[in-house]
């Protein structure tokens, strides 16, 4: 929690986001729908939902940034604004015990895991896509690409036993998009990550991702997010500066 003045234009990021306010006077914007936090509603938007933010008096803020696994990974961007009572109180409480513990004490973290599925539960049973079975082949390849993002579609193709035609066949029937491209994005929320929570050089976070600079790093970003990683990263610190103060 903290108190909040927060401005931030067209940002996003590969996780999900739950905000909660004691108080009105700060507004979250995607798509041109804008919406009033206050202590009557949960704003939570899915993973890569481009949004903007402003705020007209301060207030104390509640957030929590977090990652779920399929299906609910997929979903697609969106605000929802949640006004469940139940959660509503789970989220006054929270922010109240947060401000007694310097840490998480892991009663305190298993009452935050329980809002976030409170929360994952109230959302439309109808914007949660449909779990499939992913042929084993793919999984072994996401496997391969997540231990080794740099590995050829040829490369691929032939741990698995494939042709190369087949293989980029197959990936994108399953993915959606091709093999380097799905490697690419996957190593580009990497990099959000990274930029948002950590504090290495720009340069350096583009060699761990397996970027050859940093000049094709940042064209790469903002080809994917919509601004530079300077920007998203500037925008991160100004948000974990607020509320720290």
């Amino acid at each position: 929690p903290g108190t909040l003045d927060w401005t931030q234009s067209n940002y996003t990021g590969p996780y999900w986001r739950i905000y909660w306010n004691d108080a009105g006077g700060a507004f979250v914007k995607v798509a041109g729908q804008e919406l009033e936090l206050g202590p009557g509603k949960i704003a939570v938007l899915t993973p890569n939902t481009v949004y903007s933010t402003r705020t007209v008096s301060g207030s104390r803020h509640f957030y929590v940034h977090f990652s779920v696994e399929k299906p609910y990974a997929d979903m697609a961007p969106k605000l929802y604004a949640l006004t469940d009572r139940r959660l509503l109180a789970l989220a006054k409480s929270l922010m109240w015990q947060l401000d007694f513990e310097s840490s998480l004490s892991t009663k305190t973290l298993l009452k935050v895991r329980i809002y976030l599925c409170e929360a994952l539960l109230t959302l439309p049973s109808g914007d949660i896509p449909d779990e499939k079975s992913l042929d084993a082949r793919i999984a072994r390849s996401l496997e391969l690409l997540a231990a080794h993002p740099k590995l050829s579609n040829h490369k691929l193709a032939a741990a698995l036993g494939m042709s190369h035609t087949s293989f980029c066949s197959l990936f994108l029937r399953e993915m959606g998009k091709s093999p380097q491209a799905y490697s690419r994005r996957a190593r580009l929320d990497q990099a959000c990550v990274m930029l948002h929570f950590g504090d290495k050089p720009i340069k350096q976070v583009a060699a761990d991702v397996g970027f050859y600079d940093r000049y094709h790093f940042s064209r790469s970003f903002r080809a994917e997010f919509g601004l530079s990683p300077a920007r998203f990263r500037k925008q991160a610190v100004a948000f974990q500066r607020m509320k720290a103060e």
